[in-house]
């Protein structure tokens, strides 16, 4: 005997099979839906007489199927449902440990941050490139504003011309604590350490050190634009990046596995195949709880003859 429908108050944990790299990935459950809404459409035309004595009637219609429209609102998302929700690509990260010699990077304003390639890096040596390829300082040379000098004993600093000129018969005597020496004609600053010493040119902290930032400090002896060389190791790194706008739609196929409150019944959904994108922004540094807002729209895969199923699993 045919069972009665009645009204429904529902409840639902929706499921995502997304479709990357070519293939299903198989369901999984999507995060908290809190909307589901689903609107088949219909398009009716008419034929509106224009005669003077029944302007205004319609003659003939016709009614013609059009798209349905569902939308989906998920708060606490999987990675998948972010990845539609930034009309991206997903990626697993996955880097063995391993270390970098002379990483090549343009030193920063004070306080700016040295980007390195890797993550959660430690032993991080910064050097100075001019100072590495300073030559000795030797008598009866004339030297060029912006020249680097390295004394003949080295002492771990480096020099730079600020005034042009001829050296002097003696080797100056080469200051090591920031100030200028006069050589001849010429006058020398002091560059400081050619590599760069932590906590005073440079520091790390445990939330730099996992980015893989480097911060100048503020009364580093390093010039902006400068070139450095920089030497790390780095840990073993596992995550999961989203390439963002790399696609201009998502499939996806849903499916909700329900409870009609009312009479304590499962109900099913299932869309078969669907193009998936977002409906509105998400705002990282917004003060409420996310959610992602889809519109979906559904299409009809072969071998099926409606582009979604709702079904009452016992009913008859």
């Amino acid at each position: 005997m045919a069972q009665t429908f009645e009204g429904g108050l529902f409840s639902g944990t929706l499921f995502g099979d997304f479709y990357i790299d070519g293939q299903w990935t198989g369901l999984k459950e999507a995060g908290n839906a809190t909307k589901f809404e689903i609107k088949s459409n219909a398009e009716v035309t008419t034929l509106v007489s224009k005669k003077k004595y029944n302007r205004g009637q319609i003659l003939k219609s016709a009614t013609i199927a059009q798209p349905t429209a569902i939308k989906a609102d998920i708060n606490d998302p999987d990675r998948d449902v972010l990845r539609v929700g930034f009309l991206g690509t997903g990626e697993i990260v996955a880097v063995d440990p391993g270390s970098v010699t002379d990483e090549p990077h343009a030193a920063p304003a004070p306080l700016g941050v040295i980007e390195l390639a890797k993550r959660a890096v430690s032993q991080v040596v910064v050097s100075r490139k001019n100072g590495m390829d300073a030559t000795a300082w030797a008598t009866g040379q004339t030297v060029a504003i912006g020249d680097y000098r390295i004394p003949t004993a080295p002492n771990q600093h480096f020099y730079k011309a600020t005034v042009a000129g001829a050296v002097g018969a003696t080797e100056p005597a080469w200051p090591t604590d920031g100030s200028t020496v006069t050589d001849g004609a010429v006058t020398w600053q002091d560059m400081g350490p050619i590599e760069a010493v932590l906590n005073t040119d440079y520091a790390l902290g445990v939330d730099n050190s996992f980015k893989g930032w480097v911060q100048l400090t503020e009364a580093t002896n390093i010039e902006p634009g400068e070139p450095l060389l920089v030497d790390y190791s780095y840990q073993a790194q596992t995550g999961y990046r989203i390439k963002g706008a790399t696609q201009p739609v998502c499939r996806v196929r849903w499916f909700l596995d329900g409870e009609n409150f009312a009479t304590g019944e499962p109900v099913e959904i299932t869309v078969h195949d669907t193009q998936t994108m977002p409906n509105a922004a998400i705002d990282f540094l917004s003060d409420n709880w996310q959610s992602i807002g889809l519109d979906i729209t559904p299409v009809t895969p072969p071998g099926k003859d409606a582009p979604y199923e709702i079904f009452y699993p016992g009913r008859q």
